[in-house]
């Protein structure tokens, strides 16, 4: 199997790139298919209530540099309190959610090897300055997605 050589590439947040998950904004940077599966990385603006509830990974890490606001993380037993400027790696296995001190956060996420963002496009809406509140049909479609890409939950299922 012949892969294509990688190419170097900018990108901007913008129409093509950027959309809802949920009510996040979320702009993927880098898709899988930018770095030959490599990784992915994708700036959320998070806002409060709209957390991921305890959940693990079976196919990818997840790392998060912290932009804007502040945000709490729990990684299986461990506590992280994260501020601007603040990097925090999980290893994919690993139960964890995180939590925001703040009413938003704007978060820089690398996830490993890439595919992962493609749960969030599965899930997206066109970006809108005031997004209407989650309905019971998206987080119903959010959990057959989590199934698909390998999404367990920590504790009983959410749905």
């Amino acid at each position: 199997m012949t892969t294509a050589p990688l190419r170097p590439f900018a990108r901007r947040a913008g129409p093509d790139t950027t959309h809802l998950y949920l009510t996040q904004r979320q702009t993927v940077l880098a898709r899988s298919e930018d770095t030959g599966g490599a990784f992915a990385l994708v700036e959320e603006f998070v806002r409060a209530g709209v957390e991921p509830p305890p959940h693990l990974h079976t196919r990818e890490e997840e790392a998060f540099y912290v932009l804007e606001g502040e945000v709490d993380f729990r990684a299986g037993d461990l506590f992280y309190h994260a501020v601007p400027g603040d990097f925090v790696f999980l290893p994919r296995g690993l139960s964890h959610a995180f939590t925001l001190r703040t009413p938003a956060a704007r978060l820089l996420v690398l996830l490993t090897p890439g595919g992962f963002e493609r749960f969030f496009l599965a899930l997206a809406r066109p970006w809108a300055n005031d997004p209407a509140p989650p309905t019971p049909e998206d987080f119903a479609q959010l959990f057959v997605e989590a199934r698909r890409y390998g999404i367990e939950w920590a504790g009983p299922d959410p749905a």
